[in-house]
């Protein structure tokens, strides 16, 4: 792979499948060639995902599998495509144990890059305290970016942006 990302949100019900969805199909037809993953057991997420990067959609769950075999199916799957994108399982760090099997320990293992999805419905500068908490909880997590969901206009798009020049937080902003 050429380019991989986990998209990874602070909770269930972000819109983490609608974009990941969304990101998967807009990049094969741009005529990338993408390999869908998702963390954890789920199979209906990765049947969609499947459909959208015309592209069979491989889990990676730690609580299922060693990690010499998760590295086996990222890489060998991964391998002839031009980008890897992995859906996380619920909050960026929930796990069984803690944050074993987490989103986060998927990305920390393969050494993935990780965007945020925020739903950003009615707060503003409150989304610079969730980014940052995300950010500085685990600093072994590269977080490579924040997609705001639900964005209700540009004045609303620029207190976010805002608030996260604010703290330092200076990874783009989509």
């Amino acid at each position: 792979m050429k380019s991989h990302f986990l998209i990874a949100a602070p909770s269930s019900g972000s819109g983490k499948t609608t974009v990941t969805l969304g990101v998967l199909r807009a990049l094969q037809r741009l005529g990338y060639s993408v390999q869908p993953f998702k963390c954890g057991p789920d199979y209906i997420d990765s049947m969609h995902s499947s459909l959208a990067a015309k592209s069979d959609c491989i889990n990676l769950d730690r609580f299922m599998m060693s990690d010499e075999h998760i590295k086996s199916l990222y890489y060998g799957y991964g391998s002839s495509k031009d980008i890897g994108v992995t859906e996380g399982v619920m909050g960026l760090f929930d796990g069984t144990r803690k944050m074993e099997g987490s989103s986060a320990d998927i990305a920390m293992l393969l050494d993935i890059p990780v965007i945020i999805i925020l739903n950003a419905e009615s707060m503003a500068y409150s989304a610079a305290a969730i980014l940052y908490g995300l950010k500085n909880f685990c600093p072994q997590i590269n977080i490579g970016g924040v997609i705001f969901n639900f964005v209700e206009h540009e004045l609303h798009y620029q207190f976010l942006r805002e608030a996260c020049q604010n703290i330092g937080i200076y990874f783009k902003i989509i």
